[in-house]
């Protein structure tokens, strides 16, 4: 979209404008655009800058990241650009990169066919927002790991009675805890 410097005033100019999504090279291996690009743009001329107000809209045809099912979805990016009046070079200010740019910016990292999509089981392969997977996969909850309480200086805790500090054989000081449980003297070094 283009727009000639001397026709932006003070008062609004809005312009509106369909580009083929072919032209613009926006696909990703993922992610691949239909139709047309829809902008429409206010151009005003404020001070030295021009400002420009728009929204794009347009169609991508997307394969979920959790459960590869291919899904169309509607983009809409707002977008505000100023534009200093003594560096556009020409007569014209033209803004298709920095809509195009606009866009990639809002790609998400991640592309979702929704945004509770549940996935697919990892062992038998079911979509989970079509179908409940019976293959018998428990996902286990992450296990507690075991805490210590290792004795620092002025530490009060319980278990201090257990830890001290000896020297290993090669002079280095190392944590060690006696396990006086069932009548055992030897000691675990951490």
């Amino acid at each position: 979209m283009k727009i000639e410097k001397l026709r932006i005033s003070d008062q609004a100019v809005t312009l509106s404008e369909k580009i083929p999504v072919a032209s613009w090279d926006l696909d990703s291996p993922d992610v691949r655009f239909v139709g047309d690009i829809a902008v429409t743009c206010s151009f005003v001329l404020a001070g030295s800058e021009i400002l420009v107000n728009g929204q794009v809209v347009l169609w991508r045809q997307i394969i979920c990241s959790r459960c590869m099912e291919e899904s169309k979805q509607e983009v809409r990016e707002d977008f505000l650009f100023n534009y200093a009046l003594d560096e556009i070079k020409g007569d014209y200010l033209e803004i298709d990169a920095d809509v195009r740019e606009q866009i990639l910016l809002g790609f998400p990292m991640k592309v979702l066919c929704r945004p509770d999509c549940k996935g697919m089981c990892p062992d038998c392969g079911a979509n989970l927002n079509q179908q409940v997977c019976d293959c018998g996969i428990k996902l286990k909850a992450p296990e507690k790991k075991k805490k210590f309480n290792l004795k620092v200086s002025g530490f009060t805790g319980p278990g201090r009675d257990k830890l001290t500090k000896s020297p290993d054989r090669s002079g280095c000081g190392r944590t060690t805890k006696s396990r006086r449980e069932n009548g055992s003297s030897k000691k675990a070094t951490f």
